[in-house]
């Protein structure tokens, strides 16, 4: 089967088991989100150690467990289901998918902020104000920062990138010339 097939099915069912509870679905959405950030960190060791033949299966389920547990726990249950059913490789996924569709049902929006040093809090506020302004919606930011931007920032938001960096403006001058 196909491991977007998989991945959605299970996002589905998870989403499902949340059914109109904002209660219980914010509290599945915010720690898929953690799990999600450590399945990222761990990379393909996470895959790799699924797939060895050296560690024993008792022992994988133990790690999937405890890690789980950790920074989950909440999504304990669908773990071992997704794991007994032999699954656990698409959880990464399955949770990402999960998050999309919770989103797009709650109408809550994903804006990504990269600036040049970290922003005070003042501005983080007048940003979110900003876009939930814009959007109408519940906004939901991610900060990062790259030095590359000279200075400014850039927010990226579905599709869509407003660039107000000093590398965007010497790109956009560049261009012009």
């Amino acid at each position: 089967m196909n491991e977007g097939r998989v991945s959605v099915r299970y996002a589905k069912a998870l989403l499902s088991a949340v059914g109109d509870d904002t209660q219980k679905g914010r509290a599945y959405y915010d720690e898929a989100g953690l799990l999600v950030e450590v399945l990222t960190r761990l990379g393909g060791e996470f895959q790799k150690m699924l797939h060895s033949t050296v560690v024993e299966e008792a022992d994988k389920l133990r790690f999937v467990e405890r890690m789980v547990e950790r920074v989950a726990p909440v999504l304990l249950p669908f773990t071992q289901l997704m794991y007994k059913h032999q699954r656990a490789v698409y959880l990464e996924r399955a949770l990402r998918m999960f998050r999309l569709l919770y989103s797009q049902k709650f109408g809550i929006v994903h804006a990504h902020v990269e600036a040049c040093t970290e922003l005070p809090k003042r501005m983080h506020e007048r940003l979110e104000a900003f876009l939930q302004q814009r959007f109408g919606k519940q906004i939901e930011v991610d900060y990062s920062e790259d030095r590359n931007l000279i200075g400014g920032f850039t927010v990226e938001v579905n599709d869509s990138l407003l660039d107000c960096s000093i590398a965007g403006e010497l790109r956009s001058m560049l261009s012009e010339l």
